[in-house]
């Protein structure tokens, strides 16, 4: 047995280039995974492509010089036959893709708009205006509420037939963000409902014809 002491080993100029690649490659993901999980994008690319809230992604050049979720007060939009004209809908709220009318999926459905010629809109109130069918038999029947970014505004009974919501939002509400939400949402009335909504057999009971938000 040699008894000769170990002659340590110096790291070629290979070695030292390998390393430092290894070290390239861990902070390449590193900063991949820190982009991920803290993105700094805008929010139209946040709720478009990360979220999946937005049916189209309103920033994009095929929008231009407009935004995708433009919307003028006072226009009277006809969602029913045209699906040019869905863009404010949620993507997954709603049936939407080969059918002449729109219908809620579950139990809530979301419009987004970006209000546009009315640079102090923030501070005026609007005339909101929602045209809905519904079709629910009395033993499932219940309310439906509106809110606009959060706050009710309207609450109204939704059986079967024509529902017209037109109510006034306070000043502060529409406006006040670049993407503002109106949100409808079905009261749930039993357990059974919940269950046969939850399986797609209530996907019609509540339809969306037209909207109008008007200017004070």
């Amino acid at each position: 047995m040699s008894c000769e002491p170990a002659v340590p080993r110096r790291r070629t100029l290979l070695g030292w280039l390998l390393l430092a690649l290894l070290a390239c490659l861990v902070g390449f993901y590193l900063h991949v995974l820190g982009l991920v999980a803290t993105p700094h994008v805008d929010e139209a690319y946040t709720r478009a492509y990360l979220t999946g809230e937005f049916a189209v992604y309103p920033s994009s050049v095929g929008w231009r010089p407009g935004d995708g979720l433009d919307y003028t007060p006072g226009t009277f939009t006809d969602l029913r036959g045209s699906e040019a004209r869905r863009n404010w809908l949620a993507r997954f709220d709603w049936h939407r893709v080969g059918t002449p009318v729109v219908t809620l999926v579950g139990y809530s459905g979301r419009l987004f708009l970006h209000l546009t010629g009315e640079p102090d809109a923030a501070s005026q109130r609007h005339r909101l205006r929602l045209g809905l069918v519904c079709r629910l038999p009395l033993e499932h029947a219940g309310d439906l509420v509106v809110s606009v970014n959060g706050t009710e505004v309207a609450r109204a009974y939704c059986g079967e037939g024509l529902l017209i919501i037109d109510r006034f939002v306070p000043a502060g509400l529409l406006g006040a963000r670049r993407y503002d939400e109106i949100r409808i949402d079905r009261t749930r009335a039993s357990i059974f409902e919940t269950i046969l909504t939850r399986l797609g057999f209530r996907a019609d009971a509540v339809e969306l014809d037209w909207f109008a938000v008007d200017g004070e």
